[in-house]
């Protein structure tokens, strides 16, 4: 069986719960004997982004690596990472698979679930986390307070709109990587922790608010789309009863329980050597993840607490992967206790830090499911403390462990210093520890579970066919068995083939292996994916092309509307400038006028007293006429200025213009740089193609020989078959007959014996075979003699019976004679 296996890291990039339980089942499944071929993610600037790189591991595993390299932009790009549910559909193509197992589908997202459906491809999803009906999984607000629900146990729409404002004002707050999804308030300045509260509980306003209704309808939307997915699979399962009761709380089908097992090989060694520490301080330890939701605070809490009541019998050591905020605020309060905090670790190292460890704590305040960390302890012999919350009791629920209230370091410190105070409470505890199940017993049950699934689509896939002519069959046949198989193994086979028929017509000719051209030709990395890439640069290219023609043409168009404003403002400027040498003009004259009055006025002292007024009024006009110039120069300087600061920006919106216009010629040669050497590679695939054409051509034709010669073979089969079906028949017939006549011997056997007897009992003389013949002549004789004499005898007894009735009927009467006869026959008289 083919198994493809879906999931979000894999070790050694990734080290956490999911990601090595999905490794360590992919190698389970390799061990059954499947070919596995696993598909995740990872950030490889050194490849193109997008790009798939297929290795094979040392256990026959198969993993294809797509390189993700663009941080997220949006909300939804912290799930979905866009262009990758494509490369997933083109990782379906080129590897077939019988059935596709989705561990986590996080970064594909719900178009790579339903490419497997649209291809055929059994789907199968496994839940590990709430996230079919909650897109914020951890159901924690972002200051890690719980997330408000409705009555089905869906978050709020409004709480997860929210909790996207708030990531965003982290994320413009502090550096990237500085926080995960939950930020506890008081590790973040108080600015910064009254900006979230603001957001997460109180009233928005303006531009939060269409912020926040925006974030509704497409958080809604995103919902929306894995549901869809999810109750698209063929079968939907749960690892825990508590996570399946969540989600069917929620309207989600949950098919089956299937709960996860675990690799406890190199940890079982660890429970069987683990000998008694009396005398000892105990030490206990949180392992696997330092970020707030894993409950890393309330452990440093809990310790805080004890070392104030001055309880010294404990050690506390803190391991696992953390962001830069939280780790150096923990690593900064463990130094001030005396405990330990270090950074992610290794799978590899896990057996050696529970060697170190005496007790587990799992004090998380997210409702956590089912933690693979509690079921490796228990394999090491490790008892454990954790919170009670959500499905993680089920986790402790045949022994092992101790139950706490979630968050409550109070509750903590007190079960820690039980322990460590209590031995035998302790060593009883470490008894109770059940054995966890195995991951080959997991990997047995999917096996079962995958089987079905396939023999459905098979018997649907067969259902088609029987659709179809008769004639057809076959040919139908052998083409679904080539859909279904790997495409690297169809190019192999194709130059195997060719390999072989130049083997066959030139026999000394040095041979060629078409396994490694054929893995050039489809690797993941090889021309087809180039040419995806390049596709994918060029339209990329184009889009910036087109963005760029439309910034350059609203600039054409903005230096369009200067210049017409321009060209407006220079002709009111030139009215103005003609409108003031009229005024100007105007002025000259009167001041003649003015001058000539007043020579006038001095000539004749003796002037009227009209001539006085208009003199006056003169005077008046001509002050007018002075502040009107002065009026119309400032404005002239205005005009001036304001000519002079639109030439300017003319003058930058050309330069604009010509810039975006440099730009834009250098887009249009990468791309048609991009289009040629597009081109060139179509070409060459062309070429490759024309070339597998003709390979393809000599295939059929050796599959025509193949099928007639198989033809030629089945009708000798059947000749070959029709002779042993009537060899079978005649060997029957004989054994048959046989058989008949060691029956007949026996009888003749028989009869001679009897006849022997008889002729004996006659007093025959038959010691020699033969003299049988005469003495069964004179036996008969003697029979026939002796029969005779007994029907006289008979006759003679008859008549001698009928005379004595007769004689007692006379005597005794008809009646008594009837009761007699009755009680000799045994009657009741």
């Amino acid at each position: 069986m083919r198994i493809a296996l879906l999931v979000h890291g894999l070790p050694p990039e990734h080290c956490t719960g999911v990601e090595v339980h999905a490794l360590a089942l992919a190698r389970a499944f390799a061990g059954r004997g499947h070919a596995v071929e696993c598909f995740t993610q990872v950030a490889d600037p050194a490849r193109p982004h997008l790009s798939q790189e297929r290795v094979v591991l040392a256990e026959g595993i198969a993993v294809t690596r797509l390189a993700v390299n663009v941080p997220a932009q949006d909300e939804r790009g912290r799930r979905i990472v866009r262009g990758a549910a494509e490369a997933f559909a083109r990782f379906l193509d080129r590897e077939k698979p019988d059935v596709l197992h989705v561990e986590h589908a996080l970064r594909v997202g719900p178009a790579g679930l339903h490419a497997a459906r649209e291809r055929g491809i059994p789907l199968v999803v496994q839940a590990h986390d709430p996230l079919a009906i909650s897109l914020d999984h951890l159901l924690l607000r972002t200051d890690g307070a719980p997330l408000p629900l409705e009555s089905d146990g869906r978050p709020t729409a409004d709480a997860l709109a929210r909790n996207a404002l708030g990531r965003a004002c982290l994320e413009r707050s502090l550096a990237t990587g500085e926080h995960g999804a939950v930020v506890l308030p008081d590790w973040l300045p108080a600015r910064l922790a009254d900006e979230l509260a603001e957001l997460l509980d109180g009233e928005l306003t303006g531009e939060r608010a269409a912020e926040h209704a925006r974030q509704e309808r497409e958080l809604a939307q995103e919902t929306d789309e894995w549901c869809g997915a999810f109750a698209a699979a063929d079968l939907f399962c749960a690892s825990s009863e508590g996570l399946g009761e969540l989600l069917r709380a929620g309207g989600v089908r949950v098919d089956r329980i299937v709960p996860c097992g675990i690799d406890a090989r190199d940890l079982r060694r660890l429970r069987d050597t683990r000998e008694r520490r009396d005398g000892e301080p105990l030490r206990f330890g949180v392992l696997g993840g330092l970020r707030p939701h894993k409950g890393a605070h309330v452990a440093i809490d809990a310790f805080a607490l004890l070392r104030a009541e001055g309880v010294t019998d404990v050690r506390l050591a803190l391991r696992g992967e953390g962001e830069g905020l939280e780790t150096r605020t923990l690593q900064a309060r463990a130094a001030d206790l005396g405990a330990q905090c270090s950074g992610a670790f290794a799978s590899a190292d896990l057996p050696r830090l529970l060697a170190e460890l005496d007790c587990l704590l799992v004090p998380s305040i997210w409702p956590e499911n089912a933690p693979f960390v509690i079921r490796e302890a228990f394999a090491a012999g490790v008892p454990v403390i954790a919170s009670e919350i959500g499905p993680l009791p089920e986790s402790l629920a045949k022994g092992g462990g101790v139950l706490v209230r979630a968050g409550d370091a109070r509750a903590l410190a007190d079960a820690m210093r039980d322990l460590a105070t209590d031995r035998e409470r302790f060593e009883a505890l470490r008894r109770s520890i059940p054995a966890p199940l195995s991951v080959e017993a997991e990997a047995a049950r999917w096996e079962a579970l995958f089987g079905g699934l396939v023999d459905r689509a098979r018997g649907e896939r067969e259902r088609r066919r029987s659709a179809l002519p008769h004639h057809l069959h076959d040919f139908a046949v052998r083409v679904s068995a080539l859909e279904r198989t790997p495409l690297r193994e169809l190019v192999a086979r194709a130059f195997d083939g060719v390999d072989r028929l130049a083997r066959a017509v030139a026999p000394h000719a040095s041979g060629r292996s078409g396994a490694a051209l054929a893995g050039a030709l489809e690797s993941p990395d090889g021309p087809r994916e180039a040419l995806a890439e390049a596709a994918r640069h060029a339209a990329w290219n184009a889009s910036v092309a087109d963005q760029r023609d439309g910034e350059v043409s609203t600039l054409e168009g903005a230096l369009a509307w200067r210049e017409e404003q321009l060209r407006e403002r220079e002709a009111r400027l030139a009215w103005r400038e003609e409108h003031l040498r009229d005024l100007e003009r105007e002025r000259d004259w009167t001041a003649e006028q003015l001058e000539a009055r007043d020579a006038a006025v001095r000539a004749a002292e003796a002037a009227s007293d009209e001539a006085r007024v208009g003199r006056e009024a003169a005077e008046e006009r001509a002050d007018w006429l002075a502040e009107r110039v002065e009026v119309l120069e400032r404005e002239s300087d205005w005009l001036r200025g304001a000519s002079d600061r639109l030439r300017e920006q003319s003058d930058q919106l050309r330069a604009d213009v010509e810039a975006v216009n440099a730009d834009r010629r250098a887009e249009l040669e990468e791309r048609d740089w991009l289009r040629d050497s597009l081109a060139d590679r179509a070409a060459h695939l062309a070429e490759a193609q024309h070339a597998l054409s003709d390979l393809q051509s000599t295939l059929q034709a050796l599959e025509a020989e193949r099928d007639w010669l198989r033809a030629s073979s089945y009708d000798a089969e059947r000749r070959a078959a029709a002779l042993e079906s009537r060899a079978d028949g005649l060997s029957a017939d004989l054994r048959r007959a046989s058989s008949e006549l060691s029956d007949r011997d026996a009888h003749l056997r028989f009869l001679r014996g009897e006849l022997v007897a008889f002729a004996r009992a006659l007093g025959a003389d038959v010691a020699e075979d033969a003299k049988l013949p005469a003495a069964l002549t004179a036996a008969r004789s003697e029979l026939s003699r002796r029969t005779r004499e007994l029907a006289w005898r008979a006759d003679e007894m008859a008549q001698a019976s009928g005379e004595a009735s007769r004689g007692l009927a006379k005597l005794l009467g008809a009646a008594a004679l009837r009761r007699a006869r009755d009680w000799s026959e045994g009657g009741s008289v």
